[in-house]
């Protein structure tokens, strides 16, 4: 459960699984870059949100999310790199 990645693909019909563009998972790859890279709360907040509620946990841009940022980065980077261009990619989230 990462805080910010569940904001960034929002989801558009509300619903458990959902088709993700891969232009939308190389930008999250590009701005968990500059995130990592620059490692202030500005950028952060700018490019990577965190967003508020029982089921999100902290909403802190500390050691935490750093870290869950750069899971992601290393988790997307390699999805993308083994996926072929027939290959879809998708999203489930429940609760």
């Amino acid at each position: 459960k990462v805080n910010f990645l569940v904001r960034y693909f929002q989801y558009e019909k509300n619903l458990s699984l959902e088709k993700i563009s891969i232009p939308k998972a190389q930008l999250l790859l590009d701005y968990c870059t500059k995130v990592l890279e620059d490692k202030n709360e500005e950028t952060s907040k700018k490019l990577l949100p965190t967003q508020g509620g029982f089921f999100f946990g902290s909403t802190e841009y500390d050691q935490w999310y750093y870290e869950d940022v750069e899971r992601v980065y290393k988790t997307f980077k390699e999805i993308l790199d083994d996926l072929s261009d027939d290959e879809d990619l998708f999203m489930c989230c429940w609760w």
